[in-house]
């Protein structure tokens, strides 16, 4: 089966011309997962990717989050709850590291200074104690993988990775690259990533 993996950011009730191409208000978000359900499966994400796929008559989707803000526990896990309706978190975890500089990574993820709206470690306990949501890395400073050699860049993983397991006392096995475009890493650290 196919699997179309919906990856959105930020869910805000008023959004503005300045958010990115991911942010949807609450009310889109409810009606795509309603609209999701009669066409699709909703699955989890390490789920829908298992090998050999699940054989459905439906096509698989997958809902994905990045980054980590607040609003994902107020907004976003009750219309997840109410749905039925499972999504992975990949969240990056720069703001509760102290070796990250605070204000590069705010910038990164494009919030200014309102480091207030990112998820603190008792959200992401929180969020991972949901059955419809699981936990999954995005490094921990968010930079562009062509902006850190390989071992740096597997040494941010690793370091998110840590900090996400200590959060939440689970293991935690998915990763999405931060800007996730194609061009973006290479084959060398792909490989470094899935060891």
């Amino acid at each position: 089966n196919e699997v179309d993996i919906f990856c959105l950011h930020r869910v805000k009730d008023v959004v503005n011309e300045s958010d990115d191409e991911f942010c949807v208000s609450s009310g889109y978000l409810e009606r795509l997962i309603q609209m999701l359900a009669e066409e699709y499966e909703i699955k989890r994400l390490e789920d829908a990717l298992e090998y050999p796929p699940e054989r459905t008559d439906r096509r698989h989707a997958c809902i994905t989050f990045d980054d980590g803000y607040k609003e994902w526990i107020d907004t976003v896990l009750p219309i997840l709850e109410r749905q039925r309706a499972h999504a992975t978190f990949f969240i990056s975890t720069g703001h509760l590291d102290s070796d990250v500089n605070k204000a590069e990574y705010i910038e990164r993820l494009g919030l200014t200074d309102k480091a207030s709206d990112l998820l603190e470690e008792y959200d992401i306990k929180l969020l991972s104690e949901s059955e419809y949501a699981d936990i999954g890395c995005h490094t921990s400073q968010h930079k562009k993988p062509n902006e850190l050699s390989d071992l740096e860049f597997a040494r941010d993983i690793e370091r998110s990775k840590r900090k996400l397991e200590e959060i939440t006392q689970t293991g935690i096995s998915s990763f999405a690259y931060p800007y996730g475009g194609k061009g973006e890493y290479t084959n060398d650290l792909d490989r470094i990533v899935r060891e």
